[in-house]
């Protein structure tokens, strides 16, 4: 046998390039898989991107910190000291000021339920303990005796009116000026005494437009007697309708404060509180001796203005108009405002914003000092 059979076969130029051949393709082969991952992983990333983006919620700005409530105390010009509770309003200029009166033996607290959906709405709140009520009981000219609810006598209630409402006046005229309220859209809200308290003053604020120096008065543009109360002593509600004024509420001194401004007096002649001034009544009709108060007090009003039942979402921004709501229930007073069932405190705020918040009234600079009653002006 041969030796050279058992040696390998010298390659040939054609066999090397067969190889050549076989060792390209492999090349080629490789970089087609690496362009093919890299497509894949191209499309995948594409594929990814194009998915819907999911929309990322709009950062809403917190909303606007409510002022901490201020206690204040109040000089009233026959020297009793009212303890009153601020509540700054949220709408400058165009804040509508609203002043709680509590019932007889009742005190600010009352209104517990009514005050958060109050500033809720943005509205300015003056709490106020009447005289001889809640923590009003220090008078500067008699300090050894403390005034007291049990023993407050009839010119004691009149003097809510000529003197503690004139003090109320007057620190609301003071915020008017520094641009914190429009006391030209003031509501007041009085339960059982302070109802009849409510009702006498916007009387009283109506009677007079003003005098040479600028605007004094007729600033209550809402008024919301809670189970108004037709027996405090000197305040009857029927007297407070009839025209001109009684004379039995108004005290000594500010007969003849009225006498010295009768020439610089200035009056609305067609100005009228009992059609100009818009009124919500709330009373239990199942006790029939407050229904019947608040029956004959809607029947007056209503003869001075037109009437709409329930409360219009819509019509004329400048009706003036009297509302009587049925609640049947026996409660009275700010019970009605704690009972749910009843919508009395979404009442009260609806109302303020058909009469007093969508109401286009002026914000006016009072140049002069308001009203007081007893004070020389």
């Amino acid at each position: 046998m041969s030796t050279t059979r058992l040696l390998p076969p010298a390659s040939s130029p054609r066999s090397s390039l067969r190889g050549h051949r076989a060792s390209r393709c492999s090349r080629a082969l490789v970089a087609a898989s690496a362009l093919v991952l890299t497509l894949l992983w191209a499309s995948t990333g594409f594929a990814q991107a194009a998915q819907p983006v999911q929309p990322v919620p709009p950062v809403r700005p917190a909303p606007p910190k409510q002022p901490a409530p201020k206690t204040i105390s109040l000089d009233c010009d026959d020297g009793v000291v009212l303890n009153v509770v601020y509540y700054a309003g949220m709408r400058g200029r165009d804040t509508v000021p609203v002043v709680l009166l509590h019932k007889r033996q009742g005190r600010m607290n009352d209104f517990i339920s009514l005050i958060q959906p109050l500033r809720n709405a943005g509205h300015a709140i003056l709490l106020v303990d009447l005289r001889g009520h809640g923590k009003s009981l220090l008078n500067k000219r008699n300090p050894d005796r403390p005034l007291s609810a049990e023993t407050l006598r009839r010119d004691g209630f009149v003097a809510m009116v000529g003197y503690d409402m004139m003090a109320v006046e007057k620190f609301l005229a003071e915020k008017n000026n520094d641009g914190e309220l429009n006391i030209d859209k003031l509501c007041v809200v009085g339960a059982e005494m302070g109802a009849a308290v409510g009702l006498y003053w916007t009387r009283l604020n109506w009677d007079r437009a003003g005098n040479a120096l600028g605007k004094r008065g007729q600033d209550v543009k809402a008024l919301v007697m809670i189970s108004p109360q037709s027996d405090v002593p000197g305040l009857n509600l029927q007297m407070a309708l009839k025209t001109p004024a009684p004379v039995r509420m108004i005290v000594t001194e500010e007969r003849k404060q009225l006498k010295r401004d009768s020439k610089s007096l200035v009056r609305a002649p067609t100005a009228d509180f009992r059609r100009d001034v818009s009124v919500l009544i709330q009373v239990g009709k199942t006790d029939k001796k407050a229904a019947a108060t608040a029956n004959r007090l809607e029947s007056q009003l209503s003869t001075f203005r037109r009437k709409f039942e329930p409360f219009p979402e819509g019509g004329r921004k400048d009706a003036k108009d009297v509302y009587l709501p049925d609640y049947i229930t026996s409660l009275q007073g700010t019970k009605l405002l704690d009972a749910t069932n009843l919508n009395a405190v979404d009442h009260i705020v609806k109302f303020i914003d058909i009469h007093l918040v969508k109401r286009k009234i002026p914000w006016q600079n009072r140049h002069n000092r308001p009203y007081r009653v007893g004070a020389a002006q």
